[in-house]
């Protein structure tokens, strides 16, 4: 695996729209090893890409104290990171994106343990130390290479991280706590005197490849399209029917349906569930004209292996989501 080295005239703490660019620049053109990207970002809540930003995010508090808005091209849930979080993504080929989380969510559990550090992995993508979150992970796939992007709480401000995040009570509920901050924690309460730096050196290799400013004009193009409010705000899905269920080992699935006499014109999957396929191929497009039944929507389904496009979802889960 090789490390990616960025130029210094980019400045030390760019907005995380860049390093959104640099991971799928990276996927998209060094495509001879595994490359890992280590790198930190100003004050920030970023969401997953399905999720609806008014559920999760608190933007009266992050507009008021420069807390910085972005969304990611991945699934999963909306955290927050600041400089004192150590962000890591994991570019590779592996085809399957179980293999792939196991293997950097190890690498990076590995890291902790080096230093002494007792790191469990648990749940779809989180790493445990004494019964509390301090790192998670998001996937999506570009050009056909896998893009695992991880967040380590290092020394966070977990008072600003519990103000910008809204999430529900059903979700908190599911962890076993009341609040965001029972359930995170800092590594840097159990590195005592070593700073985030000095961390980050730990973590790196030598085995490196730089980008050129050369590779600048496409990353900067690609970090303007991330950047636009239409991308990250998003839209409320038109729909007459809502229904929402948090199923055990996918997630949050919230479905935003246009039914019109008894049939199904449109539907709209969000949530903090995670992306591994085609979610318009395999799920929207074969229901859509299809009687909103349990039979009808069972029939439209078959031979759809719907666990290859949300993790850990099975046609059965997904009718109780619809029909209870």
């Amino acid at each position: 695996m090789k490390y990616i080295v960025i130029p210094p005239e980019v400045g030390p703490v760019p907005p995380i729209t860049f390093d959104f660019a640099i991971e799928e620049f990276a996927a998209r053109h060094f495509t001879d090893d595994d490359y890992c990207f280590i790198w930190q970002t100003r004050p920030t809540v970023i969401i997953g890409r399905n999720q609806l930003l008014v559920n999760e995010v608190n933007v009266d508090y992050c507009n008021a104290n420069d807390v910085f808005i972005a969304r990611r091209k991945s699934g999963g849930g909306a955290m927050y990171s600041d400089k004192g979080n150590v962000m890591f993504s994991f570019i590779s080929s592996e085809p399957d994106v179980q293999k792939m989380f196991r293997w950097a969510m190890g690498k990076m559990a590995d890291v902790l343990r080096d230093l002494g550090i007792d790191a469990t992995l648990s749940g779809r993508n989180d790493i445990i130390v004494d019964g509390r979150k301090v790192a998670g992970a998001a996937f999506y796939r570009v050009a056909g290479r896998g893009i695992m992007h991880n967040t380590l709480l290092f020394k966070s401000d977990v008072s600003a991280l519990q103000n910008a995040l809204t999430p529900s009570k059903e979700k908190l509920k599911s962890k076993g706590v009341a609040s965001v901050s029972q359930r995170v924690a800092n590594v840097a309460d159990y590195l005592p005197g070593m700073t985030v730096e000095e961390f980050k050196e730990h973590a790196r290799r030598d085995n490196y490849r730089e980008i050129t400013m050369e590779d600048m004009e496409e990353i900067r193009k690609t970090q303007e399209l991330m950047g636009r409010k239409e991308w990250i705000y998003g839209r409320m899905p038109q729909h007459t029917e809502v229904r929402k269920l948090r199923l055990p080992d996918v997630g949050s699935v919230e479905v935003y349906l246009e039914i019109k006499d008894g049939k199904i014109l449109d539907l709209n999957l969000v949530g903090d569930f995670f992306i591994m396929g085609d979610v318009d191929g395999e799920i929207i497009a074969p229901l859509r004209h299809q009687p909103f039944t349990r039979e009808g929507v069972a029939a439209a389904l078959q031979g759809h292996d719907l666990s290859q496009v949300v993790r850990g979802l099975t046609t059965e889960g997904w009718l109780q989501v619809l029909f209870g």
